[in-house]
């Protein structure tokens, strides 16, 4: 019965108990029977009994399948399913000893006491009343479900407290902020997405490794599901026996981010399992790490606690006015203190040389994690503990990222944060957040997770919601055309544009749609663009104009910046004009209907466009992530084997001179590289590019056996 249940949305569930079938073998036995084996039918039978329910809600079911069986057990359902199941056999002997204790036959009177004839009834209309058959997802669409991140269309999801921002794509990869620096390195890769912070597991008995996430390394034949609610992330992956989900938030009670991993043994042994957290350490602005990342990595000095259970991390400040920032990346292991505990903050001895985050030296057999500290000039923050998880149980191991103005801070934090409770209470307190923030912007859950699809569009930029590339081609002028319309250019672009004050509706939409990623820490410059011809009377104008006033005032606390901007066609000139509208990376119109109708819209193109490419190449449009990603560089067992120096003078062991000697050859096999990196830059007046021995920078070429 929803309608007595003290949480809201309960009509919009449908989810079968098995207990409850067997607690109504009392009164229906035939049909209770029959009911069991349709629930066994469908998989609710598990090792242990039936197991806790089975979800039919269409919002949480994985495509394909019109059911999802919670896969779990509870020892008082375990209980009333055993009594129930002998009061039925034996015909109400267990009620029977029930009614025969002193204190319940002392009030049996009262179950013969009969209704009052007098007294009107008053139907009271619950949840479940006021459902109607086809409004099933008008509570519950809040959440996202992407089955195989790496196949689907690339989905974000976007978290914050109102000072520490992270976001999250499908795959694992993307970013942490505090205020307008960054935390952790990210940029916005389309094509080889692998910046992040990420969690790898790796079995210790057969040593095979991945990502708990489907970026960035895979395994063979893995299943992967990603989950976006409002207020958390959530990833699952499978690999043969070994369930793990990893549960992102950002926490309420201080500035950073929990990152829950949970480990499932469905297998009949106990596994040992390596768990390694990673991640790049900027700790500064955003645009000064990307212009110099080298310059940038150099003021950065880590510190690894004594019991390796922490790393702490701090910028050196090169002007007195940027502001105060340390970090501390921690674990909290329900365990309690681990003698495998390791950590190292050097990227260099925790990838190698010639090698990627999908083939790091950290999980080659043996290879220990060094402990390296200090100013490692390519600093990040990686932890490893050793579990046990035993055979049909889990295990959950939960990395804190927090950040502060100095270390006492942090140790507060650590000693707020370290138990493990910390990351239930921080969970509840993030949906709450969630639950206010929508209310206070007049969205609603299913608003805000389709604002969250937008947000992927400012992050990624992406054709279907842009102009066209041709127009792009020739209308992109210099990024100060934009300034006389006061846009410095320097940040997303969402521009919507309105020719009728009938869609004024829009544009107020669009207002609340920009505040909501304002208060995710999205720093997006929103602009309106008035179409209508000039006139005298300029209604239009003046009702946009207020609009974003109104939301200018209301957005204060975000910061002194607002980022709205209300524009007039008819006072822009044309380079200015076509200058705009090529570098938004949303650009839309009143007239071709709402928001979320074009979203859909492009969505849909984005799909079809897909399974084209898809047939194109002949591949299936629906079909499992491929085993492996790439094959690695080169072959394990040719580690040491040295090259030809062959035709080559004054050869070294890796290279020599060939022809007239203008021409330096490397020659690499196996995994051997030059004892330092070699580089070769190759340039002309307004273009150039660096490749290094291995070719890991040459476009298109990820192995290379000789590079000249």
């Amino acid at each position: 019965m929803p309608g007595l249940g003290l949480k809201r949305g309960l009509g919009q569930n449908t989810v079968i108990a098995p207990y409850a079938t067997i607690l109504a073998a009392q009164f229906n036995p035939r049909e209770a029977v029959q009911n069991l084996m349709r629930l066994r039918a469908i998989g609710a039978l598990g090792r242990h009994g039936f197991y806790d329910a089975v979800d039919f809600t269409p919002q949480r079911v994985p495509e394909g399948t019109d059911h999802a069986v919670v896969q779990n057990y509870m020892a008082h359902h375990s209980g009333m399913s055993i009594a129930a199941v002998a009061d039925a056999i034996f015909e109400g002997r267990l009620r029977d000893r029930f009614h025969s204790d002193p204190v319940i036959e002392s009030a049996e009177l009262l179950l013969q006491e009969k209704a009052p004839r007098d007294i009107p009834a008053a139907t009271v209309r619950t949840e479940a009343d006021e459902r109607a058959k086809d409004e099933t997802e008008t509570e519950s669409p809040d959440s996202r479900i992407i089955l195989d991140p790496i196949k689907a269309l690339r989905a974000t999801n976007v978290m914050s407290n109102g000072r520490y921002s992270v976001m999250v794509t499908a795959t694992g990869s993307g970013y942490s902020r505090f205020g307008e620096l960054a935390v952790t390195r990210w940029q916005p890769d389309p094509s080889v997405d692998r910046l992040g912070s990420y969690i790898f597991l790796r079995d210790a008995a057969t040593g095979d490794w991945w990502s708990a996430t489907a970026e960035p390394k895979r395994a063979e034949n893995e299943r992967v599901q990603t989950l976006f609610a409002d207020d958390k992330a959530s990833f699952t992956k499978s690999v043969g026996s070994l369930r793990s989900e990893v549960e992102c938030i950002v926490i309420s009670e201080g500035n950073g981010e929990g990152r829950r991993i949970t480990l499932y043994n469905d297998g009949a042994t106990d596994r040992h399992i390596e768990v390694t957290s990673f991640a790049e350490l900027v700790l500064g602005n955003e645009a000064s790490d990307n212009a110099h990342p080298a310059f940038s990595k150099m003021f950065v000095e880590t510190e690894i606690a004594a019991n390796n259970g922490a790393i702490f991390a701090t910028r050196r400040k090169r002007d007195k006015n940027e502001p105060d920032l340390t970090m501390v990346h921690f674990v909290t292991d329900p365990s309690g203190p681990s003698r495998d505990a390791e950590a190292e903050t050097d990227r260099r001895a925790f990838i190698g040389r010639g090698r990627t985050i999908a083939d790091a030296v950290a999980f080659d057999p043996g290879f220990r994690l060094a402990g390296n500290q200090g100013f490692t000039l390519d600093p990040v923050a990686a932890l490893r503990r050793q579990v046990r998880v035993p055979a049909n149980k889990k295990i959950s191991l939960t990395f804190w990222t927090v950040v502060g103005a100095n270390r006492g801070e942090l140790d507060e934090a650590i000693g707020r944060l370290d138990h493990q409770e910390s990351f239930a209470r921080q969970a509840m307190l993030a949906w709450t957040r969630s639950q206010v923030q929508t209310r206070h912007l007049g969205l609603s859950l299913t608003d805000a997770a389709n604002v969250q699809k937008l947000a992927r569009y400012l992050i990624y930029p992406d054709p279907f919601l842009r102009l066209p590339a041709e127009s792009i081609a020739s209308g992109l002028g210099r990024q100060s055309s934009l300034w006389p319309t006061s846009i410095s250019g320097d940040f997303p672009i969402f521009l919507v544009r309105i020719g009728d004050v009938a869609d004024l509706e829009i544009v107020a939409q669009a207002l609340r749609f920009q505040e909501y990623m304002r208060a995710r820490g999205m720093m997006i410059d929103f602009v309106v663009v008035n179409e209508q011809a000039s006139s005298y009377v300029q209604d239009l104008q003046r009702a946009v104009e207020t609009l974003c006033e109104n939301s200018r005032l209301r957005g204060r606390e975000l910061g002194p910046r607002q980022h709205i901007f209300a524009v007039r066609r008819d006072l822009m000139d044309e380079p200015t004009y076509k200058t705009l509208l090529s570098v938004a990376r949303v650009a839309l119109h009143t007239r071709n209907g709402t928001i979320f109708d074009q979203l859909e819209r492009a969505e849909t193109a984005a799909l079809q466009a897909r399974d084209a490419l898809q047939q194109g190449e002949g591949v299936p449009t629906r079909q499992p992530s491929p085993s492996l990603p790439e094959p690695t560089p080169a072959s394990r067992e040719g580690t040491d084997i040295a090259a030809d120096g062959a035709g080559l003078s004054l050869w070294n062991g890796f290279g020599g001179f060939d022809g007239d000697g203008r021409h330096y050859v490397t020659r690499l096999t196996g995994r051997r590289t030059t004892p330092q990196p070699w580089i070769n830059v190759i340039s002309n007046a307004s273009f150039g590019f660096h490749v290094s021995a291995e070719a890991r920078a040459s476009p298109g070429a990820a192995i290379a056996a000789t590079t000249s």
